[in-house]
């Protein structure tokens, strides 16, 4: 996929609008480990939560990017979990690798207002794993946007696995659930995208696996 979400046939090389006009863009193959992250198969996969806090929430059509989730939070929700998150359980994203990196394509209307907290677009406990204390909690982590976009932005956090907790080596580390914090108002998302990673940086939305091609020009 090129940035902008456009399909490109594999091992064709991906044109991109650069600094001095197009070039080619190359990434490395990765794996997004969010199912359905862009919403093509509507909310299939995703728990919706408790209407209390929305009176609306559904996937519409973007000219821009495609199927997107919509959410409307009511007026009145305050202090309270409003959006999506995998399922009905959380949902654990477990890894050795050094960095979780999280990313999502967002826009807010003019209504939009962040309640309690500024992590209101995705929110996830951190945990880590030593082999003397086994998992625990490390931390909070998540995506804010305090003030909305009215323009689709991509959002990317980085989440650093620490080399120790209370003295003893950190082996593994995980990120539980995909949340939204409480707001107000109406916000779109898309492209929801979890990976694992060595480097501290994201690639383009892919739904699924992008696989080491060769382009040829």
């Amino acid at each position: 996929y090129k940035s902008d979400g456009t399909q490109v046939a594999a091992n064709q090389p991906r044109f991109e609008q650069g600094k001095f006009g197009k070039a080619i863009m190359l990434e490395e193959g990765t794996t997004n480990n969010v199912p359905n992250g862009n919403f093509s198969n509507g909310t299939t996969g995703w728990y919706t939560g408790s209407s209390q806090y929305y009176d609306v929430m559904q996937v519409i059509q973007d000219s821009e990017k495609g199927p997107v989730l919509k959410v409307h939070g009511k007026s009145d929700a305050i202090g309270a979990w409003n959006g999506l998150r995998r399922d009905t359980t959380p949902t654990e994203f477990e890894t050795t690798a050094k960095y979780i990196v999280a990313s999502v394509d967002v826009k807010t209307d003019s209504d939009y207002q962040v309640i309690d907290i500024v992590n209101t677009v995705l929110f996830f406990h951190h945990w880590v794993y030593t082999v003397e204390e086994g998992w625990a909690k490390y931390r909070d982590v998540g995506l804010g946007l305090p003030s909305g976009a009215n323009n689709w932005q991509r959002l990317v956090f980085v989440v650093d696995m620490p080399a120790t907790r209370n003295g003893y080596t950190v082996t593994k580390h995980k990120i539980i659930s995909v949340n939204p914090r409480t707001f107000r108002g109406t916000m779109y998302r898309t492209n929801i995208q979890i990976e694992y990673r060595n480097a501290p940086y994201a690639t383009s939305f892919i739904d699924s696996t992008r696989a080491e091609e060769t382009p040829t020009i």
